[in-house]
């Protein structure tokens, strides 16, 4: 049996818009930890081979670091397929945002864990999760089988649907997931393994490297 797989560690951008910084300007603390994270993954063995990231620039600052503490550059292909709300093929509206946000604060909860259970929303959100497994696929594809890419997107909107999309294609998870198994916070991380096929095998969270993982196979 050959063991090699493909890997993409999908990495949610890390805290931005706060202190007095500019609204997409990661925050001097935030740009640490996420040096820190490349500092750790390099300790690890990890190296990418390319980076498919969201087009915000929070999430490209977010990557940055991560290579700084790496010690590697390399070039960032950008893509609205996993950005934020209000990007790519199925964006929200400014009409729609606004009410998402008051429908989440009457319901008491922050607009990004909102979006990931509004029922007349669950179409908008299944197309934005296979459109980003699509393009995360389609880098994969593009850079061989093995390779070792990396990307930084958005929470709520994004991230927990297009690992959704990849866990219900895949036939190493026999089960429908109907939500996402886990919320990715600011600055975590997922390990994705894929086999040649490019049916996700298993996933690696690290909501935070100083504690345990979760892992779903």
């Amino acid at each position: 049996m050959n063991n090699k797989v493909s890997k993409f560690y999908f990495i949610r951008h890390e805290v931005h818009g706060e202190n007095g910084m500019p609204k997409q300007a990661l925050t001097p603390e935030a740009r640490t930890r996420a040096i820190n994270v490349g500092k750790k993954l390099k300790e690890m063995g990890v190296s990418f081979d390319y980076i498919a990231c969201s087009w915000q620039p929070r999430a490209i600052e977010t990557i940055l670091c991560y290579m700084q503490g790496m010690d590697k550059l390399l070039p960032i292909d950008t893509s609205q397929a996993i950005g934020d709300a209000v990007s790519g093929a199925f964006s929200f509206t400014k009409e729609q945002v606004t009410a998402i946000k008051a429908e989440a604060k009457e319901a008491g909860m922050d607009t990004e864990a909102y979006l990931l259970i509004a029922k007349d929303l669950k179409k908008q959100m299944a197309n934005r999760g296979h459109e980003g497994s699509e393009y995360i696929l389609g880098q994969m594809m593009e850079h061989g089988f093995g390779a070792v890419g990396a990307g930084a997107s958005h929470g709520g909107s994004r991230m927990e649907v297009v690992l959704m999309d990849l866990l219900n294609r895949s036939p190493y998870f026999p089960i429908e997931y109907l939500e996402a198994p886990f919320f990715f916070k600011r600055g975590s991380v997922a390990e994705l393994q894929f086999d040649e096929s490019l049916n996700l095998m298993k996933v690696f969270y690290y909501g935070d490297f100083n504690s345990e993982s979760v892992i779903l196979m």
